[in-house]
């Protein structure tokens, strides 16, 4: 069983910044893929972010799969009447340098889950989803791990919190049964 789902407010005691702003995170997971393409940001807040150092276009092209990563995040900010505001300086997504390495984009989704007081080995963290992808971090005993983004082909994106910040992410292919866990909440 990948995660259990019996939601307390065990996670967001054990970690403020786990809580999940849909509308910025679906704003960051498109255009990270529009920054990867070399796009030229023109809003305050995609230069903030994405600081334009190697953009070289605003009609980048798409590989297919990522015309659909970004067509999918276009009907999930459709369904939640996101609008954020690109005038800001400030983007709620924690971390997000840190997410700008995944090799591999997770897509948030509308719940999450936790796992408090991991209790099996060390297992390394992945910035694609695939054995042999370069190491992002580390999940050992003890470590709190958030999931609020969608599992993919068996893969999860795990973020790892101690004193309330995120200090480390990536992707697992690892079961986390209730039984690996001092707690579960979610």
């Amino acid at each position: 069983m990948r995660r259990i789902l019996l939601f307390c407010g065990a996670v967001m005691a054990a970690s403020p910044a786990a809580a999940l702003d849909m509308c910025a995170e679906l704003w960051f997971t498109r255009n990270l893929v529009f920054d990867r393409a070399g796009y030229c940001f023109g809003s305050v807040l995609g230069q903030v972010v994405f600081d334009n150092r190697d953009c070289r276009t605003t009609q980048p092209a798409l590989t297919s799969s990522d015309k659909r990563l970004v067509s999918r995040m276009q009907a999930a900010e459709r369904e939640w009447a996101c609008n954020v505001d690109t005038d800001r300086t400030l983007l709620n997504v924690p971390s997000w340098e840190q997410r700008k390495q995944m090799v591999d984009l997770p897509v948030p989704f509308e719940g999450e889950s936790a796992c408090i007081g991991w209790r099996g080995r060390s297992v390394p963290l992945l910035a694609a989803r695939r054995a042999g992808a370069r190491v992002t971090g580390e999940i050992t005993p003890g470590a709190i791990l958030i999931y609020q983004h969608e599992a993919t082909d068996g893969w999860d994106f795990v973020q790892i919190v101690e004193d309330g910040q995120i200090i480390g992410m990536g992707w697992v292919s690892l079961p986390v049964p209730a039984a690996m866990c001092d707690s579960v909440a979610g």
